[in-house]
């Protein structure tokens, strides 16, 4: 059985902190749906609505606790503005790989 991931806080340099999403990030995936590219290659929602926002943020917190990898949203540390995202998946941990990318 695949053990639930907890997401820590972790600074990066003197200005930001990775860290887990929270419902206050909706802004931040509003923003990248609003991208042309963005939602073409990744889960945030191309139209977005209060419930699609959510519903990506739930993702995030499920890909965690299904032991899938860590989802990390890069905020300023002044002001914990989100102002994008990074991921570590774990699905070929197994084999010895792992895949970071922008966790979108």
């Amino acid at each position: 059985m695949v053990q639930p991931l907890e997401v820590p806080h972790l600074t990066a340099g003197d200005d930001l902190v990775l860290r887990p999403w929270e419902l206050n990030d909706l802004p931040l995936v509003r923003e990248a749906s609003s991208d042309e590219y963005i939602p073409l290659i990744t889960t945030v929602p191309a139209a977005y609505s209060q419930k699609a926002g959510e519903a990506f943020v739930r993702r995030q917190w499920e890909r965690a606790s299904t032991g899938g990898g860590y989802p990390f949203v890069i905020a300023r540390v002044h002001n914990d503005r989100p102002i994008g995202a990074i991921g570590l998946w774990l699905r070929d941990a197994g084999q010895g790989r792992a895949r970071s990318d922008t966790g979108w």
